[in-house]
């Protein structure tokens, strides 16, 4: 018996690099980014409005760029840990998910889809089956359930409702000191040896 009845796995900057994305439609690289976003704050777009010259850019502007560049979500390359995190669920997990909160763009949905045929090599109904675009995550919260997700406040809601939550360090949350070896600190946190992934 494996020690996690269910995993579910975020999506953006876990597995898929949304950051890299963002960057590269808007012209800037993580660099610059990172240079006006301060450690451990949530919120994306400021920093690369600002990066890009373009402080007059809206959250809402921010996220219609993205919907109007076709192919943006399917196009989106799959982070370093992607293998090693995807092998740590399958041997740590009975079973687990994608659980994306999805955003405002309406292509988010069908990208993420090709995202997984294509990184993951799912079928259409793997897809159906383990692919949920669902922001309330907290409601998945059950005893044995743990949620591994960049996004403190939803970790933070999934634990309150009975789940596990496992924070994934990246430069916009409290755990941006370990963001170097983000897969190393979830492996800790599951009292796994980083590197023991085989």
């Amino acid at each position: 018996m494996r020690r996690i009845p269910r995993l579910l796995l975020d999506m953006d900057d876990v597995l898929a690099d949304f950051i890299g994305g963002v960057c590269d439609l808007y012209g800037v690289t993580y660099r610059q980014a990172v240079a006006e976003w301060t450690p451990g704050a949530w919120g994306l777009w400021r920093p690369v409005a600002l990066a890009a010259g373009r402080p007059e850019l809206t959250e809402g502007d921010f996220w219609a760029s993205l919907d109007r560049k076709e192919g943006f979500w399917a196009g989106l390359e799959p982070l370093p840990w992607f293998k090693e995190m995807v092998r740590l669920a399958d041997e740590e997990a009975d079973e687990w998910i994608i659980l994306s909160a999805g955003t405002w763009c309406p292509s988010s949905r069908a990208g993420k889809e090709a995202w997984c045929r294509r990184h993951l090599g799912w079928d259409r109904r793997e897809v159906h089956e383990r692919l949920c675009t669902f922001p309330q995550k907290h409601m998945f919260a059950t005893r044995g359930t743990v949620l591994v997700d960049d996004k403190e406040s939803a970790v933070v809601k999934f634990i309150i409702e009975g789940g596990n939550g496992i924070v994934f360090p990246r430069h916009h949350n409290g755990l941006h000191r370990h963001q170097a070896d983000p897969l190393g600190h979830v492996c800790e946190i599951l009292g796994r040896k980083p590197g023991a992934v085989h």
